[in-house]
């Protein structure tokens, strides 16, 4: 998955905006108009995500328009929330932070082109210092046949803007092949992950992934 949806920013905050948190949802569709706004447990990290770990409730919204018949859209999201952070040593304390996010898809043929933007604030200690990050996405992908996709990708998240060291960035090249309705193979290679150090570069990775969905 790309930086902006499966990456968190700064620990201790370990929200991300793929996440399978529980709650309640309220939405409506109004001809290509779509809108949605949930209220969260905010699990964070739990590996089952089927506990809270705080009583503060976490917040989001979404928005987006359907533009033409070939399904080109447009949307923003947010999401603003509160993590409970249990030290080693001292008092419990929440952190608040929130990220919001812009996107857009241009469908022509066999031709799709995706655009993500997002930006947010983590709150780091129980003092109130805060880091701000920032990703962006840019994807094509390519239809040749009802089986087969191939597709190219640029990631960047800068997870704090105040540092010069620790933003993830990369190409990625790849291909879909679609074993059945529910399956899935995957094929790819990318320089991705931290900037190398000087006088280095950094190397080409492989892939190859077979999902399915039950």
């Amino acid at each position: 998955r790309p930086y902006v949806v499966n990456n968190s920013a700064v620990s201790p905050n370990t929200y991300k905006p793929f996440m399978r948190n529980f709650g309640v949802e309220v939405a409506q569709t109004v001809k290509n108009f779509h809108g949605a706004f949930g209220v969260l447990n905010g699990t964070g990290s739990s590996f089952t995500n089927s506990l809270d770990n705080n009583e503060s409730k976490d917040y989001y919204a979404s928005a987006d328009y359907v533009l033409d018949s070939q399904g080109s859209a447009i949307g923003v999201y947010g999401y603003k929330g509160k993590g409970l952070i249990t030290p080693s040593a001292g008092a419990l304390w929440e952190n608040n932070f929130h990220r919001v996010g812009a996107f857009g898809q241009l469908t022509r043929g066999r031709f799709n082109f995706t655009g993500v933007a997002t930006s947010g604030e983590e709150q780091l200690t129980s003092t109130n210092a805060r880091a701000e990050n920032l990703g962006l996405l840019s994807e094509v992908d390519w239809k040749l046949s009802d089986k087969v996709v191939i597709f190219s990708r640029y990631d960047y998240f800068d997870p704090d803007r105040s540092k010069s060291d620790d933003q993830l960035s990369g190409p990625v090249f790849g291909s879909n092949y679609r074993l059945f309705d529910a399956g899935r193979m995957t094929f790819e290679f990318h320089k991705r992950g931290k900037k190398a150090l000087a006088g280095q570069s950094k190397p080409w990775e492989y892939r190859v992934e077979v999902g399915f969905m039950f």
